[in-house]
This record gives C-alpha cells, sequence and structure tokens, in this order.
C-alpha cells in the first residue's frame, strides 16, 4: 500500500509539472470514483495520499527547493489549471452577457497557453461547479472589494482544494491499484523518476509546481461617450492559488493577486488597415463589438505578461561559456521560442546573509544576441538539437560558467523622453511672402531685394518608442518619435502677420513634426553609442500678437548621436546631439480665432517663407521601458475601484448591450 501512494504522489507531481500525459489524457474530464466508504470526505482522500511521504518531502520549504534548483540552471516546468469561471469581485452585481463572460474567461486562458514554459490544463467541472454554485449562494452584493477576495479565499480552501486535489489523487490511485502489479510498483518510483527527471531530492518542488488561476472582474463599463465615441474599460485579472503539499496533509495556498486595466477608445469606424490586422472573424464585427474585444486583449495581455513576471515563472537557465563580457545561455525545445533577441536575463547568485540564511543576489545582467548552434528565427524545432543555445553580453557583471540566468522583467519597447535646446529660426523671402499681389508675412524695415534671415534658440522636446529588434539584427530597432520646437520670435525683428485685418506682431513659432526611422545602439560595459536616422512630416506655425495664425506643411530627415549610461536594463539616461534637414511647402493655411481662412500660397514669382533648412539641437535622454510604465498606471488605476471607475462615470456612458 506504501509502494500505491508514493506512486499516486509522484503521479501528481508528475501531472502538475510535465502536464497530463497519455495515460492521464481523461482525468480532469470523467467523475471522481466513488468511495467503498462513504464517510471519506476528498480532504480525507488527499490526506490520505501523502500520508507516508516522511521517506519523499523534506521539511524544507518549496522555495529553499528552488534556490538549490536555481543553483543548478533548472526551471521546473509550471502547470497552471484556470477556472472556466469569472468572479465579480468589484462593487455590487456584474452587468456582463455569457458572450463576454466567455470572452474574458477564454483570452486570458488563451494568454497563457502561448507562453511555452506553462502547461494549461483543464479543472475539473465537479470541482468548478461546487466552487461557483457556493459562491453565487453566499454572494452579498453590498461587499466591498477586500471582502468578496477573501470569501473567494475561504471558498477555495474549503471547496476546490478537496476537490481538486482528493479528485486527481482518487483517480490516480485507482489507476496505480488497476493496472500495476507488485513488481511494477515495487520498481515504479525509479522508472516514473527515470522518466520525468524528478528526484527523491527534487520531489517537494515538483509537488509544488501546480497553480490555480481564478478569473476574475472588478470594473466593466462599456458604452457611448457625448460625443458618440465607444469606450471600453475594464478592470480584473487573476487570483493565483499554488498547490502546496507537506508530510501531513496538501493546501491550496494563495500566491498572487493580479489586477490589471484595459481600456479601448474609438472615435469613428475601423479603417481597411486596421480591419486587416484583426483575427478573420472579426472582420464582421461592428465596431462596438470590435472595440470590447480590444479592450479586452488588452487586458489580457497585460494579466498574461504579469503573470510571466512573478518570481517562479521566469525562465531559468546555466552559462555554459564564459569569457569576458561575452557567455553562452542554453534553451530547451521547450523554451527556446519564447526567448527573443535581445531578451534580457539578470545573473543570480545563492549567497549567505549576516544571520547565515541562504539568499540569492542578483549580481549582473545581459541580453542575447545570436543563436550559437541554430538559426534565428526559429521556423521548426531540430530534432538534433537537445539544447539551443544563445550567444550573450554582459553589459553588468562577470559571467561565469556554471552561473544561473534568470529572465528579465521587460518588453521589446522603450519609451524615451527627451528635451533640449534647438537652434533653428525661418527665411524671408526678399519683399515677405506675397500672395495675391499683397504682402500677407513679412519683415518690417528690410531691404527689400534680399532675404533675410531670424535665428533664435527654441525649446526642444518630445518622446519617442522604439521597438526591437528589426530585420533580425541585435539592438537595431524602429522608432516613432514625436518632436516640438518652440520659440519666442524678438520684437526687434519686426516680423509680421497680415490677413486681411491689420498688420500684426509673430509673437512665437513651433515646429511640431513626427518622426518614423531606425536606431542602432552599441553595448560597450554599460555605456551605449546610439544612432538615429528619421524621415519627418509636421506644421511649422506661426502665431500672431492678437491671434492669427498659419502653418504649413514641412517635410525633411532628422538625425541624432546620443551616448547613453544604463542604470537597468529598463532605465537609461543620455545626452544627444542632432540635426534637422527639412523643405517647407508653399501652401500655407490660416486661421483668424476660431475662424478658418482661405488657404494661400505664394505668388509665382514669389518667394515663401521657410524653416531653416538646416537647424540643430542638443539636450538630455531618459529612457524607460514601456513596461515598468504600463505597471505603474495600470496599479494606480486598480489601486481601488473607485480608481478606475471614477474616470469612467464622469464620461456618462450610455451603455451597449449585446
Amino acid at each position: 500500500m506504501r509502494n500505491i501512494i508514493l506512486s499516486v504522489s509522484l503521479l501528481i507531481a508528475v501531472t502538475f509539472a510535465h502536464g497530463i500525459s497519455d495515460d492521464l489524457s481523461n482525468v480532469a474530464t470523467q467523475k471522481a470514483p466513488q468511495n467503498e466508504n462513504p464517510e471519506n470526505s476528498p480532504a480525507e482522500i488527499i490526506d490520505d495520499a501523502v500520508d507516508g511521504l516522511s521517506d519523499w518531502v523534506s521539511d524544507e520549504s518549496a522555495d529553499e527547493k528552488l534556490l538549490e534548483l536555481m543553483s543548478q540552471g533548472k526551471y521546473v516546468r509550471k502547470s497552471i489549471m484556470v477556472l472556466p469561471a469569472l468572479f465579480w469581485i468589484g462593487e455590487g452585481r456584474p452587468r456582463l452577457s455569457k458572450r463576454q463572460v466567455n470572452l474574458i474567461i477564454e483570452s486570458l486562458r488563451d494568454s497563457l497557453s502561448n507562453m511555452s514554459r506553462f502547461d494549461i490544463n483543464p479543472v475539473p467541472e465537479r470541482a468548478n461547479r461546487r466552487l461557483f454554485g457556493r459562491w453565487n449562494r453566499e454572494f452579498n452584493p453590498r461587499a466591498n472589494q477586500e471582502q468578496r477576495i477573501a470569501l473567494l479565499g475561504q471558498l477555495i480552501g474549503e471547496t476546490l482544494t478537496p476537490d481538486l486535489l482528493g479528485f486527481m489523487s482518487g483517480v490516480m490511485q485507482e489507476r496505480a491499484e488497476k493496472n500495476l502489479t507488485e513488481d511494477q510498483m515495487n520498481s515504479f518510483m525509479v522508472d516514473k523518476a527515470k522518466e520525468s527527471g524528478v528526484t527523491a531530492a527534487e520531489l517537494n518542488l515538483v509537488l509544488n509546481s501546480g497553480y490555480v488561476a481564478v478569473p476574475t472582474m472588478s470594473y466593466v463599463a462599456y458604452g457611448y461617450d457625448r460625443d458618440n465615441n465607444v469606450n471600453a474599460t475594464l478592470q480584473g485579472g487573476l487570483i493565483l492559488y499554488k498547490v502546496r503539499v507537506s508530510k501531513e496533509r496538501a493546501w491550496l495556498e494563495e500566491y498572487a493577486t493580479i489586477l490589471r486595466v484595459g481600456q479601448k477608445i474609438k472615435e469613428d469606424q475601423y479603417s481597411l488597415a486596421e480591419i486587416l490586422t484583426f483575427p478573420s472573424d472579426w472582420k464582421t464585427f461592428s465596431r462596438e463589438k470590435i472595440t470590447f474585444n480590444l479592450a479586452v486583449r488588452d487586458f489580457a495581455q497585460s494579466v498574461a505578461q504579469d503573470v510571466r513576471d512573478q518570481r517562479d515563472f521566469r525562465l531559468l537557465t546555466q552559462m555554459s561559456w564564459a569569457e569576458g563580457k561575452q557567455y553562452h545561455l542554453p534553451f530547451s525545445a521547450g523554451e527556446i521560442q519564447e526567448v527573443k533577441m535581445d531578451k534580457f536575463f539578470e545573473t543570480v547568485e545563492q549567497v549567505e546573509d549576516d544571520r547565515g540564511n541562504i539568499v540569492e543576489s542578483v549580481t549582473g545582467w545581459g541580453y542575447v544576441y545570436k543563436g550559437d548552434n541554430f538559426k534565428y528565427p526559429i521556423r521548426k524545432l531540430d530534432e538534433n538539437i537537445d539544447e539551443y543555445t544563445w550567444q550573450a553580453y554582459a553589459p553588468k557583471g562577470e559571467p561565469m560558467a556554471g552561473s544561473v540566468a534568470r529572465e528579465y522583467s521587460r518588453v521589446p519597447v522603450d519609451v524615451d523622453f527627451f528635451g533640449g535646446v534647438s537652434f533653428t529660426g525661418v527665411e524671408i523671402p526678399a519683399g515677405g511672402l506675397i500672395s495675391r499681389g499683397r504682402p500677407v508675412i513679412y519683415k518690417n524695415n528690410a531691404d527689400p531685394n534680399a532675404s533675410s534671415t531670424i535665428n533664435t534658440e527654441a525649446t526642444y522636446m518630445g518622446f519617442q518608442t522604439s521597438l526591437s529588434p528589426l530585420f533580425n539584427v541585435s539592438q537595431l530597432s524602429m522608432r516613432i518619435n514625436i518632436n516640438l520646437t518652440l520659440a519666442d520670435i524678438n520684437r526687434e525683428e519686426e516680423l509680421y502677420l497680415s490677413l486681411g485685418n491689420g498688420a500684426d506682431p509673430i509673437e512665437y513659432m513651433m515646429f511640431y513634426n513626427i518622426g518614423f526611422g531606425l536606431q542602432k545602439k552599441w553595448w560597450l560595459g554599460r555605456w551605449i553609442p546610439r544612432l538615429g536616422l528619421d524621415f519627418v512630416i509636421g506644421d511649422l506655425f506661426l502665431y500672431g500678437n492678437t491671434g492669427p495664425m498659419v502653418d504649413a506643411l514641412v517635410m525633411g530627415a532628422k538625425s541624432d548621436l546620443a551616448l547613453e549610461f544604463a542604470f537597468s536594463p529598463n532605465i537609461r539616461l543620455g545626452a544627444f546631439v542632432g540635426g534637422n534637414f527639412t523643405t517647407t511647402f508653399r501652401t500655407w493655411d490660416a486661421k483668424l480665432g476660431d475662424r478658418k481662412l482661405e488657404s494661400f500660397s505664394p505668388d509665382a514669382n514669389g518667394g515663401n517663407v521657410q524653416l531653416l533648412p538646416l537647424s540643430y539641437h542638443f539636450g538630455i535622454n531618459l529612457m524607460v521601458n514601456s513596461w515598468p510604465l504600463r505597471k505603474l498606471w495600470d496599479n494606480i488605476m486598480s489601486s481601488s475601484t473607485s480608481g478606475v471607475s471614477g474616470v469612467v462615470r464622469n464620461l456618462q456612458l450610455r451603455p451597449i448591450y449585446y
């Protein structure tokens, strides 16, 4: 009997750590076996199943075992069971259709399924039915979010834990008794351990590598705002419970509560270009339905990224070779699909603190940049390759063969904020800009036979996002930036604007543009030279003292060179210098107050006012990875239900039903 119990326990471990095997493929869909003794509850079944594990389950915690395996560079594959139900933890009662509920649950489950580091397993129908039934019976519409989360945790412990674990152990014990001879049972532990890679010393961690994910929702707003825009805003996420097994019992322990926000606002119909990027079954959907689906997708992706960032879920590997700043990181076939070019890893070591406890210490970080024994990107897994090895570079730390590397928390989208000074100006043709025989923009007391230039120092600011890598070249990225140059025009320059209401002195000019281009970085330790080149398109605005304004289209190119210092993979600070090369179009738009006037152009033989063809700028920039920014925003919005709902309620949405 003892061998059967041990076999059952290891089967639980194998199921959670490696997914349900072919032999156990229908475990989650069949009914739990009836006990010959009806007095035995599911809780007693699981307690019996773990009884006698003293030789296999040590008194050390799973966290200590994790440190032990990390020192060997091993990532224990995690199994997640996602409950097929949505639990409302917000105020009041939910206002969601069955279709919307199913979409949210499926999106959360699919976002986790897309990560190869997890096995996503179904939850037994009985376990889910009992839990959701009690939740509905004990649901209090007047309870707040904290009280509802507490109730959910209580019901998890009272219903889901014995049902889920008792169900699994009962089925597995029945299979063990039915299918194994005495000789097989005697050798079962050794054979199965070899097959699964589980040793006695690691069994405790493997038994503790199963998780249950409970989908939750705390706020949903879906409707038309005052301008008839469609607004879909969701707040919710997952509550994760971790399977714990000791000598005496098995239980589910709350591991993490992840709440995130998803939002989409759409003013008009979706364009053909947008529709082509949607899944094929969305193409016939209405604007309202697509907007809700996009908000759900944004929400689910954010939740999945936060799940990936949990300490226990990050990929681990062990450096197989190191020399100087260069080193190699090997990955299994099940992990390599999630390791993209320029992905960062931190070096983790186990050290002893002042009290003699073993703790982890992050001693450096680096990124992978080239496949060593394979070609990136991987189109198809190669059966001849046991381990896929990336070449990596460590800006910080001294890599050593045998050191452990752990996935770093970031996404491949960086945001740069920059500010500085621009030396720019405008060029005025001889006699000014003449349209229909009269001067519109001119410089008083200027030489009528020669053009004049007004040079000015301007405030230069903006931000840009960069996506890496591009064309499968390490540290080469596409970038999009928005730039604003704002300058006062000195009254002594006597530059005037005349739109038929008298001459008005021009007070200031503004050049606003959007740039699309490429940038390349070179890491020299933690110092990073960066070169960028963009195509820019924007507007040159000239503002009169009493309100008239004219603007013209400007196109050209922008280039900059920067030197940055990396405090971490997610934060860099640097200085830059660059220049603009532009040309100004001849057609101008004009406004007087809120009234748009007729457009004008220089006469055929006249010259045009234009932004200086060559200007330059310099300043400082701060780079922050977009994931910490997104988490900060979501944490602010998710800190309380009123945080997100208060903003949306002010819009006074008219509800949409589907």
